[in-house]
């Protein structure tokens, strides 16, 4: 079985009673095989694959979570094993060296949870130049979280003059 199905077309397909046919879709939804869709007043569609699906939990879904800014995946950005957080998302964003991503950076800085994680993050990188530039423009354009005093001096310690590919303007225009 692979593709979209209704209820009725898996009752039928398979020649079963409706609640078996639940049960399937139970049994495949449990091992990753099933992503629904619909439901209410519109038909509940059920796509199966023939492997698992791989839910999507990397560094396009935080951006187009929490940003006005909806990128499209460049790649396919899919953390195994650990909870992927903001603060990872602005050091991997930084590191694209791209200007949607930085611009998309700009906007998730309001959401950091964990300071001290950034910082290390930040340092083990080497982003303290490029991240001190950024959240100064955000300072001035949106509204942001004023940084801890222990994160503010690890940035003054960086000397590195670096050009971010954004300006004033395109935070304005992305709001």
């Amino acid at each position: 079985m692979k593709g979209i199905y209704t209820l009725e077309k898996i009752q039928k397909e398979r020649d079963i009673s409706k609640q078996a046919a639940i049960n399937l879709i139970s049994r495949l939804r449990k091992k990753g095989f099933v992503k629904t869709s619909g439901g209410g007043k519109q038909i509940r569609l059920y796509k199966i694959s023939d492997k698992p699906l791989q839910e999507d939990n990397g560094m396009y879904s935080i951006i187009n979570k929490y940003t006005p800014i909806k990128l499209a995946p460049s790649i396919m950005h899919i953390v195994y094993g650990k909870k992927y957080t903001v603060e990872q998302t602005i050091v991997d964003c930084l590191k694209k060296n791209d200007s949607r991503h930085s611009l998309a950076a700009v906007f998730l800085l309001n959401n950091i949870r964990d300071w001290k994680k950034l910082n290390k993050l930040i340092i083990e990188h080497k982003l303290e130049s490029k991240f001190n530039i950024l959240y100064n423009l955000a300072r001035e354009n949106v509204r942001v979280k004023k940084m801890p005093a222990f994160f503010e001096k690890d940035l003054s310690k960086s000397k590195k003059k670096i050009h971010l590919d954004i300006n004033k303007f395109d935070i304005t225009g992305a709001r």
